[in-house]
Order: structure tokens, then C-alpha cells, then sequence
């Protein structure tokens, strides 16, 4: 039993009574619901008081509480301005055991990932450094570039990527569906979405010898497709969806949108339908009726409409 992690809940709960469980209890189901952090600044704290139907202040003072207190974990909220602990961190590995794969981000970890031998979970390891303009230092980015180190776990190795490209090319993926949906990503993780989209990436051309610029290619060209551009919004379904991708890529240009449908006009009283109306505000003719003539005729007749 962890009895620091007990107290630290214990002294929450006496300061905040039943409200601040209550807050604590969606705060780990948003944390857990993307992964094993959640980014914590000010557009996130009014989206998270709004949805919960808080005040922003009340709310601001129960998390600086609960990160002071150790809840979350004070230094990588400083840095990063993201809530996490090494508990959560490790709940959300011990719950990922049965995948393939699952991401870190190596300088959000509080833990040393350990894989029990049964399981064949592989982890990627990405770091969110660039190297700035002057090419002389380090700073602090939110574009993930792949950490060209390995770490070791109960003898398991944690595979890294080793090509940049996996990573640009999923930056790549999100700048387009961003360019059809600019808020495709709204109240979303994004950065977590493109590290595990580089890690499908990965797959797709190490284990489907793809070639980086092949991938490219089809990114663009489905993005551009009025029916693809709605369905590949990942990784998992680009690399699923490659070859029936490829496949269409190669017989021609992408598909342009269909032509709008012309707006439906009533026979009767000639007023626009708006929307998903069931009748015409003019007339009151029903609109599933508007082709049949028969109908047309006697509501005339019923309605002494001339």
C-alpha cells in the first residue's frame, strides 16, 4: 500500500471535502482518457471548468492544491505545464501490457518503463527537442524529434525510432487533416496522436517496405480525396488503408467533391427548404411529398390553393 500517495488524498480530501474527490476522480478520467498526462493550461482549465459546470477560480485552487501536495507531480507541471505522477504513469503502462505498442515521451517520464517477460509490449521513446536556428543549442519544443538513444527494462530492450522522417511524416498527416478541419484537434492531445501515428508510420515502411516518399505521396493525395480525406484521420488507418490508397492513387487524380444538391423549393407556395425541415413553413405541403403530384393536387384542393 502506498501510504505517502494515501495522505497526499487524505489531506486533499479534508481540505476539499466530497467536491474535491469529485474533481480529482474526472480529472484522472481525462488524464487516463489521453493516455498518462493532460495538458494544463488556460484554454484546458476553461474547457474543464465549463464542461464540469465549475468556477474557474474554485478549480485553479483545487489543482495548485493537489500539484503543491504531490497529487500530480510539481516539476513537470512547472516545465511543462501537463498534469501527471509517476502513479499515473504507472497505471497507464501496467494497463497498455497487452498492446503492441505504446509511446512515451522521454521528458515527461517519472518512471523506468518495466515489461514483464510474458508480455510483447514494445516501447518507442520520443523527445521533444529541436536544435534552434543557430544550430549551437537545445531548446525545448513542442515538435517531436526521435531520441537517437535506448534504454534497457528487466533485460528488454525499449526500441527508439531511428529516422526522423517517421515523426515529420506524421506531422505531415495532422497539418492536412488540419488543413480540411481546422478544429479536428480542438480539446484534443495532439502531440500525443502524432507519436503514436510516427510509430504506425514506422511499421509502415520498415514492416511494409514502404518508402518514405511513397507515404508521402499517398498522405497527400487521400487528403485531397473527397471521400478518403473523412476516413484516414490516423496512423493505424493510413498504414491499414495503404494499399487501396496507393492502388486509386495510381489510376488518377484524386476525386473532387460532388457538386452541392440544388435546394429544394416547394411546388406549392415556391419557398426554399432550410435545412432538415419535415414541412414548408409557407404551405405546410410535407416534403417527402414535394415529387408526388398526386398528392400535390389534392392538398391544393384541401387547402383551396389555386
Amino acid at each position: 500500500m502506498d501510504t505517502d500517495w494515501d495522505r497526499k488524498m487524505k489531506l486533499f480530501k479534508a481540505k476539499y471535502k466530497l467536491e474535491g474527490i469529485g474533481l480529482i476522480t474526472e480529472l484522472f478520467k481525462t488524464i487516463y482518457s489521453e493516455g498518462y498526462y493532460y495538458p494544463w493550461d488556460e484554454e484546458s482549465k476553461i474547457l474543464f471548468a465549463d464542461e464540469h459546470n465549475i468556477e474557474e477560480d474554485r478549480l485553479s485552487e483545487m489543482v495548485d492544491f493537489a500539484i503543491e501536495k504531490g497529487i500530480f507531480d510539481n516539476g513537470i507541471y512547472s516545465k511543462y505545464r501537463i498534469l501527471t505522477s509517476s502513479g499515473i504513469q504507472k497505471r497507464y503502462l501496467n494497463s497498455c501490457l497487452k498492446r503492441n505498442q505504446v509511446a512515451f515521451c522521454k521528458e515527461y517520464l517519472l518512471i523506468e518503463p518495466q515489461i514483464p517477460d510474458w508480455s510483447k509490449t514494445e516501447i518507442s521513446m520520443v523527445s521533444f527537442k529541436e536544435v534552434s536556428d543557430t544550430g549551437n543549442s537545445e531548446k525545448e519544443s513542442l515538435n517531436p524529434v526521435i531520441d537517437s538513444g535506448s534504454t534497457q527494462s528487466k533485460g528488454k530492450k525499449i526500441k527508439v525510432y531511428k529516422n526522423k522522417e517517421y515523426v515529420h511524416l506524421a506531422e505531415f498527416l495532422a497539418e492536412k487533416i488540419e488543413e480540411n478541419d481546422p478544429k479536428h484537434f480542438h480539446n484534443k492531445n495532439k502531440i500525443k496522436k502524432i507519436t503514436s501515428w510516427a510509430n504506425d508510420i514506422r511499421l509502415l515502411i520498415e514492416q511494409d517496405d514502404r518508402s518514405i516518399e511513397e507515404v508521402k505521396k499517398v498522405i497527400t493525395w487521400c487528403q485531397e480525396d473527397y471521400f478518403w480525406k473523412s476516413n484516414i484521420l490516423s496512423g493505424a488507418k493510413l498504414r491499414k488503408q495503404f494499399p487501396a490508397l496507393l492502388l486509386q492513387m495510381n489510376r488518377g487524380k484524386p476525386r473532387a467533391s460532388p457538386p452541392p444538391r440544388p435546394p429544394k423549393i416547394c411546388p406549392i407556395c415556391q419557398r426554399q427548404i432550410i435545412g432538415t425541415q419535415a414541412s414548408c413553413s409557407g404551405c405546410g405541403l410535407p416534403v417527402k411529398d414535394f415529387g408526388n403530384s398526386r398528392v400535390i393536387e389534392a392538398y391544393r384542393k384541401q387547402n383551396g390553393i389555386t
